[in-house]
C-alpha cells in the first residue's frame, strides 16, 4: 500500500485485487443490511437459484408456481382461468393482462413486479 498526496488530498493506492475485495466486502455488507430491512419489514426471501433462474430466462409465473409447489391446473382454479391459458403465459405465448398479472401475483402470494 503507497500513498500519494496531490492537490492537498491524500490519496491510497492498493493492488488491485486488494481494491475487488474491499468492493465485494462493502457489496456483501449493504446486501445484508437490505435482507435485515426487508426482513423486518415482514417480507419474504427468496432463494438466489429461484431468482437467478428467473433472470436467466424462465418464466417468473412457473419458477415461483414451482417454487410453492402448486401445479398449474391447481393455479388455474384459483386464478378462474383455463390451464391452457395458464399454459401460454408460462410459456410466453400470452402475456397477462394487469387484473390477471394481480391475481396470479395473489395466488402465489408475490408482489406483482417479480413476475413482470
Amino acid at each position: 500500500m503507497r500513498t500519494l498526496t496531490e492537490n492537498g488530498e491524500t490519496f491510497v493506492l492498493v493492488p488491485l485485487i486488494d481494491f475487488e475485495r474491499m468492493t465485494r466486502n462493502g457489496e456483501d455488507i449493504a446486501d445484508n443490511v437490505a435482507f435485515d430491512a426487508a426482513v423486518d419489514r415482514g417480507e419474504e426471501a427468496f432463494p438466489i437459484v429461484l431468482l437467478d433462474a428467473i433472470e436467466a430466462g424462465q418464466n417468473p409465473i412457473k419458477a415461483f408456481r414451482e417454487y410453492r409447489g402448486i401445479k398449474q391446473a391447481q393455479l388455474a382454479n384459483m386464478t378462474n382461468i383455463s390451464p391452457a391459458y395458464l399454459s401460454q403465459l408460462e410459456s410466453g405465448m400470452r402475456e397477462g393482462s394487469v387484473k390477471m398479472m394481480k391475481a396470479i401475483a395473489v395466488a402465489l402470494n408475490v408482489s406483482m413486479d417479480l413476475l413482470t
